[in-house]
């Protein structure tokens, strides 16, 4: 069994290295290794350059995001199951043999991780679980979306393209429609709705073979500076229309994304946070709050106490990635509280 593990990258200099090796050094050595560089202007590409033993794709087309990067690597791929590392991110040892013994021929295989803030490891516990034919899986369909929005207590599986082991032969089916999409946030969401959505066996397990590095103004996690709350609304007229789209496409209740806008306006405020700092977080939090798809959403979410609550608790106490955003501004910004009343 071959793998085939895509690293999109742009602007990666600080970690590329790292990821790299921790592939490289894997003991199980069935795998090609793509690298996939986008107008790095950091010297990034100048570190690809000097491995010779993987697969380099070099694009200078600034305005493609990292669903653009993502699929050329997969168009490229070679082996049975393709797996996904960002360039901040990294194998735990053995990583490779312990997903080869896991896989009886699932269409998705999905593992847990560490979460590396400086020098902690956190492990993040998912269920071990399998969903097999047709009715077993559009059961997950209706629940992914808000698997992925509780925030830490995964009951599914994480919407995250890099915890996952897919079927090459499966992924091939939705690369074109996934690039011209051209996401850089909420891409995890498209393909894995898209990659469950035409999968038969998927399973679970709680092992984490990847670390997950929370790097604060890592260049993958950052908002851009420019219009921020006009990119907000393009990215949720976006996503709202795909997700639309996606539950008639498979008979969904389009009521499960009712509250799209609202979760993915929070989302977006906790990481423009973390790049852009308190005053102009702020400035965007009181546009935020003026919008009137925001307000309406957020009293269906009201509605759903349970769910509701349950973000509140999660997104203050023990959320996996926007806990370093909580343990910073916690005491003297009283301001974030107000995005829960």
């Amino acid at each position: 069994m071959k793998f085939s593990i895509v690293i999109p990258v742009r602007n990666g200099k600080k970690y590329i290295a790292r990821a790299i090796d921790s592939v490289l050094i894997q003991s199980y050595t069935n795998y090609e290794l793509i690298a996939v560089d986008n107008n790095s202007t950091d010297g990034t590409l100048d570190i690809l350059k000097e491995y010779k033993d993987i697969k380099l794709l070099t694009f200078n087309e600034p305005d493609k995001k990292i669903s653009f990067a993502v699929a050329e690597g997969c168009k490229v791929a070679t082996g049975d199951y393709i797996l996904f590392l960002d360039s901040d991110d990294y194998f735990e040892i053995d990583a490779l043999e312990k997903l080869a013994k896991l896989i009886k021929d699932e269409d998705i295989i999905c593992y847990s991780y560490n979460y590396v803030v400086d020098d902690s490891k956190r492990p993040i516990a998912i269920p071990k679980k399998e969903y097999v034919g047709t009715d077993a899986i559009h059961e997950l369909l209706s629940k992914l979306y808000f698997d992925e929005h509780s925030f830490g207590t995964f009951k599914y599986l994480p919407i995250f393209r890099w915890v996952k082991a897919c079927k090459l032969e499966k992924v091939q089916e939705f690369l074109d429609k996934y690039s011209s999409m051209n996401l850089d946030k909420y891409e995890d969401l498209v393909f894995t709705f898209e990659m469950v959505a035409r999968s038969n066996v998927i399973r679970t397990y709680n092992i984490p073979l990847v670390n997950y590095f929370q790097v604060p103004l890592s260049n993958s996690k950052l908002i851009d500076n420019n219009a921020p709350y006009e990119e907000l609304l393009n990215l949720r007229k976006t996503i709202k229309g795909y997700l639309f789209d996606f539950a008639d496409r498979y008979n969904l209740n389009k009521e499960v994304f009712a509250t799209v806008d609202f979760e993915i306006s929070n989302n977006y405020l906790s990481k423009y946070i973390m790049s852009h700092g308190y005053k102009d977080s702020k400035r965007l939090f009181k546009k935020i709050q003026k919008d009137e798809d925001y307000k309406l959403q957020k009293n269906l979410c009201r509605a759903k106490k349970d769910s509701y609550k349950k973000k509140c608790y999660f997104i203050c106490t023990k959320l996996n990635f926007f806990y370093p955003i909580y343990k910073r501004f916690k005491d003297k910004n009283k301001w974030w509280t107000q995005l829960w009343e």
